[in-house]
């Protein structure tokens, strides 16, 4: 058969699917801590995209013509991305977020991204100049104990309890800004 070479794993399989399972051997080695990391993180996202949306729904603005033309050639795109959803939230809703709280959660996404998208390493992505490398070396290791030996992450042995502190923290910043934003909002009118 094409592509297969000789026994590997318990049946013949090609190189590619050979690859493909030691990488995920490789990624149980850390799955445990780092599920909780990913896991965490999509709650976080699933969250904020909910927000965004009921954001969206309640502001006054939404329920204009022009507002639901521009929301419906946006389609979603404004959740893409973590940026995408962080500029929708301080720049069209008015969420003024801390800023300290905001870098502890990129660095959270950005463990999130390795191993969601890089298989426990930097992903391309991230990876694509020596300045990222290092910023995220420099970041990663001040805020979350973590080590990166070429692409690889290498957790601390805090560093899932020190991520999810900053997942907690980050949605309770995130309720306090919303509610502090939605109170800044014009009354709509009872007609409305």
């Amino acid at each position: 058969m094409p592509g297969v070479e000789r026994m590997r794993v318990s049946a013949t399989v090609s190189p590619r699917t050979e690859i493909a399972l030691r990488r995920i051997a490789a990624f149980r080695l850390q799955t445990a801590h780092a599920q909780l990391l990913v896991d965490a993180t999509a709650i976080a996202e699933g969250l904020v995209d909910e927000l965004v949306n009921s954001l969206f729904n309640e502001h006054a603005t939404a329920k204009t013509p022009m507002a639901k033309f521009l929301l419906g050639e946006l389609n979603g795109k404004f959740n893409q991305n973590w940026k995408s959803r962080h500029s929708v939230l301080t720049k069209a809703f008015g969420l003024d977020l801390d800023q300290k709280i905001m870098q502890q959660m990129d660095s959270v996404i950005q463990v999130r991204n390795a191993f969601v998208h890089g298989d426990g390493g930097l992903s391309p992505n991230q990876s694509h100049s020596w300045k990222e490398i290092f910023r995220l070396r420099r970041d990663l290791s001040l805020r979350l104990g973590i080590q990166i030996d070429g692409t690889r992450l290498h957790f601390g042995e805090n560093t899932i309890t020190i991520a999810l502190s900053y997942v907690d923290a980050y949605l309770l910043e995130l309720d306090r800004a919303t509610t502090a934003a939605i109170r800044s909002w014009p009354q709509q009118s009872a007609s409305e």
